[in-house]
């Protein structure tokens, strides 16, 4: 069929080391991905089991709630071992509204409570409040106020 060329296999041994160098080189890529991508996920895991062992020595407390004449007022007290900041209140009203308050200290900076640390709040809010949360930095630590937990005037 073909004449006058001929037709030349390269050589087994030519063959198996080409063979097992595109299979060490895969495997290197393989490896090389299975490397990050495992560091990126032990790196996440590490952080995020970090912040849940610190935030659980955290504790926070809201003593005195009084709502008069559309201002809720008390003391946030940090209990806890830990520094809490970003701490919002998150007003829920009955028809399923809601408002938030981002909490700032005097000189107009998020508030924030050192272990021992009170805070005296005030907020204007509607009296068709529902219940109140305060939440912080701590993912999972809030306190929540129900109605019936707030001194009315």
């Amino acid at each position: 069929m073909y004449k006058g060329i001929r037709m030349k296999a390269i050589s087994p041994i030519v063959a198996t080391v080409l063979l097992i160098a595109i299979v060490i080189l895969t495997a290197g890529i393989v490896n090389l991905w299975i490397q990050t991508f495992t560091t990126s996920s032990i790196e996440d895991i590490k952080k995020e089991a970090t912040e849940q062992f610190v935030c659980s020595k955290s504790e926070l407390l809201v003593n005195y709630p009084r709502y008069c004449n559309g201002l809720l007022s008390g003391i946030i007290y940090n209990k806890g071992w830990v520094s809490l900041g970003n701490l919002t209140f998150h007003v829920i009203y009955q028809n399923a509204s809601h408002q938030n308050f981002e909490l700032n200290d005097s000189s107009g900076n998020k508030l924030s409570l050192n272990p021992g640390d009170i805070a005296f709040f005030s907020i204007n809010i509607s009296d068709d409040y529902d219940f109140v949360i305060l939440s912080t930095n701590c993912t999972g630590k809030f306190y929540n106020l129900k109605r019936e937990q707030i001194d009315v005037c």
